[in-house]
């Protein structure tokens, strides 16, 4: 299944082992998702992450819109990266990119940001999308233009969640346009992979606090 081939990408890129396969916690019900999300500013999207915490036990549920997948399964991404599916390819990633870091971080005992969450989404994105385009030889100059500038925000967004979105986008934007400044563009891939791969195990504040340092 193409959910689960794209988190292997992801754990192969991270060298991450995760028990819990993402196609299993998919749903694509849209009113049955509208039932489960009981955050205070619930929003229709394509994709979101469902958390429900219940003493030591955590529920968890992946909405994917039924057009998104039917649309990626027409035409894959890890086939063919490309402008057309481009955007849907981000949207289904980010969904198992949050799955990924939950599960990875709560295997290790660590608590998790929403900020940080969205941040590494961002990272992955990029990433996922650089290593994909260049292993199928495609030539896509502006990768980094199309994810991260001229971003829109939803307006039914709360303040905090609007500061959280945007403050990922900035910090992402900068970190991976130093990722291609200093190993992209200088051939440096091994280096590039353990620089990626050392990131994700730092936590939030040490996230951010390293970026501001470059």
């Amino acid at each position: 299944m193409l959910l689960s081939r794209l988190q292997q990408c992801l754990q192969s890129i991270y060298e991450l082992d995760i028990e819990h396969d993402v196609s299993h916690f998919v749903c694509s019900d849209r009113d049955l998702v509208a039932q489960l999300d009981r955050s205070r500013h619930a929003r229709e999207l394509p994709e979101k992450l469902l958390l429900c915490q219940d003493g030591d036990t955590v529920a968890v549920t992946l909405y994917l819109d039924a057009g998104l997948l039917a649309g990626l399964a027409g035409d894959d991404p890890l086939d063919s990266l490309h402008a057309g599916n481009l955007a849907a390819y981000w949207a289904a990633l980010e969904g198992i990119s949050h799955f990924i870091y939950f599960a990875w971080n709560s295997r290790h005992d660590r608590p998790v940001s929403l900020l940080e969450m969205e941040l590494q989404a961002e990272v992955d994105k990029f990433i996922t999308s650089l290593f994909l385009l260049t292993s199928q030889r495609h030539q896509f100059s502006d990768l980094h233009a199309s994810l991260f500038s001229g971003v829109s925000f939803d307006p039914r967004l709360s303040a905090e969640e609007h500061t959280r979105y945007r403050l990922a986008n900035e910090y992402a934007a900068w970190y991976c346009a130093w990722l291609y400044r200093n190993f992209v563009d200088r051939g440096r891939h091994h280096a590039l992979t353990r620089e990626i791969r050392r990131f994700y195990r730092l936590p939030h504040t040490r996230k951010t606090r390293y970026i501001d340092s470059l």
